[in-house]
């Protein structure tokens, strides 16, 4: 359309200039004769002429480019339209939808900082074999809790389209949420859980969508023990059990270090009870040993020695040594728990 435009402009202009060579030429030919041309004004025409004959070329190799890019952008515009229809035709199906909305999750999952297996798992069986349940997640929370989220991807009717999809689709919601709050999850898990179950919607627009058309969804999700959450609201949620896990490993590690100093504490105790035991055998030990020094000195070696000067031994027979009594004791304990406890053995 812009460069038909184009065409027009320039078309004018040349008529404008032929009829402005037309009308000069013409006063020219009045006052001369048609053997006195003049040259300027025929060199004047012929530029004008070339002028507007590369313009129109200028303008044909525009249009030429401007069908070559629309040309692509057609191809373009189909490659779309055919990437398009096969979404279409997946998020038609619920297996794919579930796919994605279950994909949508795990990204939340791991975004908020959660670890699976340790702190959610998915897929997990509830219930007994007749009446098996298998939600999307189970969130485990500090204090032995668990929620359970399920995921929904409500598209059908928007997919559908038609004056009354978003009446329809809300609809859906609403029937999914009474499904769900009848499954009771809470009283399946073995581990306490609160008296609610997660219905997450894998984008903000399905439920936004829903809301809009009926504002009373929320109140009967509530009424069905049902969370309506959308990825904004989930991960804020599951960011909250995050910093609780990590709140919690503080605690357990305080926990640890308290027991590992109780146990510190007692093994310290009974070896200073032994020790204190040991000093007092080798105290003991001291003097049982100078009085036997004392005793021998006093009655025993001094006999023996006058022996030898009886000659009764051998002149050239080593003395007999002289005992010496230990004067050293071992260390009284200085801290003030240990003399506690001596005095208390005392």
């Amino acid at each position: 359309m812009t460069f038909d435009l184009y065409h027009l402009i320039f078309l004018g202009l040349g008529v404008i200039l032929g009829a402005v060579m037309g009308v000069m030429i013409a006063r020219s030919r009045r006052t001369e004769t048609a053997d006195q041309t003049t040259p300027a004004l025929m060199q004047m025409q012929a530029n004008l002429q070339q002028a507007l004959h590369d313009q129109m070329n200028k303008i044909s190799a525009l249009e030429q480019q401007r069908a070559l890019q629309q040309q692509e952008l057609m191809g373009t515009i189909q490659n779309l339209r055919n990437e398009t229809g096969r979404l279409d035709r997946a998020l038609s199906r619920p297996q794919p939808r579930g796919a994605w909305g279950e994909v949508v999750l795990e990204k939340i999952l791991e975004l908020s900082g959660l670890i699976k297996d340790q702190h959610y798992s998915t897929q997990l069986g509830l219930g007994a074999t007749q009446d098996h349940l298998r939600p999307d997640v189970v969130v485990y929370l500090p204090g032995r809790l668990s929620v359970v989220i399920d995921a929904k991807v409500p598209l059908t009717a928007l997919l559908d389209g038609g004056d009354t999809a978003t009446q329809q689709h809300a609809a859906r919601l609403k029937q999914h949420i009474q499904e769900l709050g009848s499954k009771s999850y809470w009283d399946r898990i073995k581990s306490m859980s609160p008296e609610f179950v997660v219905l997450f919607v894998p984008d903000e627009g399905m439920l936004s969508a829903a809301l809009h058309t009926d504002p009373s969804l929320f109140e009967f999700a509530a009424r069905q023990k049902v969370m309506l959450t959308s990825p904004h609201n989930l991960i804020s949620l599951l960011r909250t059990i995050a910093f609780g896990w990590r709140q919690e490993d503080v605690s357990e590690n305080a926990r640890q270090i308290a027991n590992e100093g109780k146990k510190l504490y007692e093994a310290v105790r009974v070896f200073a009870e032994h020790l204190e035991k040991l000093g007092k055998q080798l105290n003991l030990s001291v003097d049982t040993y100078n009085k036997s020094v004392g005793s021998l000195e006093t009655t025993f070696l001094p006999s023996a020695r006058r022996m030898k000067d009886m000659g009764a031994v051998e002149s050239n027979a080593k003395e007999i040594p002289t005992l010496m009594a230990v004067d050293a004791s071992t260390r009284a304990p200085s801290k003030p728990e240990l003399l506690l406890r001596t005095g208390s053995n005392d």
